[in-house]
């Protein structure tokens, strides 16, 4: 994120605007955490990295405890495509090829 952030390769995802970006709370939390290792990346990126991040580690749990099974024939697929939609939610572009 933080690569990206200053790279300005971080951009801001579509998103409704039928409330604020961040509620005060989800901003003084991202506050709180950029000191470190996301230091320069953007409040709403950061709360939208920790969304995502479970977002992902919920994907690896159902794969690993066989929640797909019975439900989708190539869970990699599926896997690769939550990968693609957590990146366009943070604001990072996937490259072409994957």
């Amino acid at each position: 994120m933080r690569d990206a952030a200053s790279a300005g390769a971080l951009h801001n995802p579509f998103l409704p605007t039928c409330a604020p970006l961040l509620s005060a709370r989800a901003a003084a939390e991202a506050q709180r955490l950029s000191p470190g290792a996301l230091q320069g990346v953007p409040d709403d990126a950061i709360i939208r990295a920790l969304v995502a991040w479970s977002q992902l580690f919920g994907s690896v749990s159902f794969e690993l405890f066989g929640h797909f099974v019975g439900v989708v024939e190539n869970a990699g697929a599926i896997f690769d495509q939550a990968v693609t939609e957590v990146c366009a939610f943070i604001g990072i572009s996937m490259p072409e090829d994957l």
